[in-house]
């Protein structure tokens, strides 16, 4: 089986860095955007299997991203992280199917592992479809 395509679109270097090693050691198959319109052009072209957002971007962002990739593919599972946690943002981006939403508390310890354990999940999921 090919492996699971990811599309990482975050407008932080170090953190596309820092997951962007994580996901390929875990034996994803990595795609990165740093802002919202490549982001839209990498999806369109690479039809990945997950993606992987940040909410708080300059221009554009996230949700309304998020927005455009529904209008195109309801179903793709999207993991949200977000640096800024709340309720109301969290009941906002479920109207949009989030697969999983992680609060970006630190990328070298709970994040990641909360991030890993949603992507088993989905990628579990996603094998169980094909």
């Amino acid at each position: 089986m090919d492996k699971i395509k990811i599309l990482l679109i975050d407008d932080e270097k170090d953190f596309l860095k820092i997951i962007g090693s994580r996901l390929e050691k875990w034996g994803y198959e990595l795609l990165i955007a740093e802002d919202a319109t490549s982001g839209l052009k990498q999806f369109q072209e690479n039809n990945p299997d997950i993606i992987i957002l940040d909410y708080l971007m300059p221009h554009e962002d996230g949700l309304e991203l998020l927005k455009k990739i529904r209008r195109i593919n309801a179903d793709v599972p999207v993991v949200m992280f977000t640096a800024f946690a709340n309720t109301e943002l969290m009941k906002e981006t479920q109207k949009f199917n989030i697969s999983a939403f992680i609060p970006k508390m630190s990328v070298y310890s709970d994040a990641q592992v909360s991030l890993k354990s949603s992507l088993e999940l989905i990628a579990n999921n996603l094998k169980n479809e094909r």
